[in-house]
């Protein structure tokens, strides 16, 4: 819970743009949501990501779960969503 806190102070900063601070808060509810009693924290970093998906402009328009999957997707059950995560930050890796 001490990390969704800091997660919300510095998301004041906008260090990243909303939209890909919303889809890692969502992984990692996602994956909170997988482990065994961790319920309480998954809920709080589900609300951070709905709350910075609702900032990301047009993707606002549909549901983060519809776009990135269910809370349960990692558990195998309900939907795997529609879309993915891009970099536009290529880098070359080989000389």
């Amino acid at each position: 819970m001490r990390h969704c806190r800091a997660a919300v102070a510095s998301h004041g900063r906008h260090a990243i743009h909303s939209s890909l601070a919303s889809a890692l808060a969502w992984r990692y509810c996602q994956l909170l949501t997988a482990l065994p009693r961790r319920s309480s924290e998954a809920t709080a970093w589900g609300d951070l990501a709905r709350g910075l998906w609702s900032e990301s402009g047009c993707l606002a328009r549909k549901d983060i779960a519809a776009v990135l999957g269910d809370d349960v997707a990692l558990k195998g059950q309900g939907s795997q969503g529609q879309g993915g995560v891009v970099s536009l930050f290529v880098r070359r890796v080989l000389p």
